[in-house]
């Protein structure tokens, strides 16, 4: 089919070449004649609307109060804590087992605070806490909605993971950050056994232990 924008190359086409006008030349020009004046005839429709334009999107600033922080982030841990009870009843199978862990977390970035607290009562042989489960923490007043903080614990490493969502807003701009980091927390514990004629109860306690992190991942997700 012909177009408008191969007009050109046809008329060029046929005024250079010295070979004599035959059928197909013939049909070319007809060809030509027939689109000019069929789009000669097409009326200009002055209701229809202006194609949109584009407008680019703004980029976060990346030399905004919150942005240098979120790159210069910092956790702090407070009175972590672990406590957990192994009850043992004489000629039964299944024991009374739970274990608790509990912690403050504060950043540099933010004005609010986490209250993370978590209980478990299955993998008692690897202190309740192996770090394959993700525990949600409660935010204080001030938090911005959407905002997030989770976190793992292995009891037998110490090990903290960390996973916080952080929602930053500059002007009318605002952007979500991902965060991610893991430390090592040193616990020391005391263990202390009891036991009468009903049950035997094995506990085990550490801490307060305070303790600084900083995150190994920080994904940033525009918004607008």
């Amino acid at each position: 089919m012909l177009t408008k924008n191969l007009l050109p190359a046809i008329v060029l086409a046929s005024s250079a070449t010295t070979v004599a006008a035959g059928p197909a030349h013939v049909v070319h020009r007809r060809a030509v004649e027939v689109i000019s004046a069929r789009e000669e005839d097409v009326p200009v429709d002055s209701t229809a609307a202006p194609a949109p334009t584009y407008t680019p999107k703004p980029v976060l600033s990346r030399d905004g109060v919150c942005w240098n922080s979120i790159l210069d982030l910092q956790w702090s841990i407070s009175q972590l804590e672990f406590q957990s009870s192994v009850v043992t009843v004489p000629g039964e199978e299944s024991n009374d087992a739970w274990g608790y862990v509990s912690f403050n977390l504060s950043n540099t970035a933010t004005t609010y605070t986490a209250d993370c607290t978590a209980a478990s009562n299955t993998n008692a042989d690897a202190g309740f806490f192996n770090g394959g489960q993700e525990y949600l923490c409660s935010l204080s007043d001030g938090a911005p909605q959407g905002s997030q903080v989770a976190f793992h614990f292995n009891k037998a490493s110490g090990a903290v993971s960390i996973q916080e969502t952080i929602l930053c807003s500059e002007g009318e701009i605002s952007g979500t950050f991902i965060t991610r980091g893991t430390a090592e927390v040193a616990l020391t514990c005391s263990e202390e056994t009891s036991e009468n004629e009903e049950y035997t109860n094995h506990e085990v306690n550490c801490g307060p232990v305070d303790a600084s992190l900083w995150p190994s991942q920080i994904v940033g997700l525009d918004e607008y």
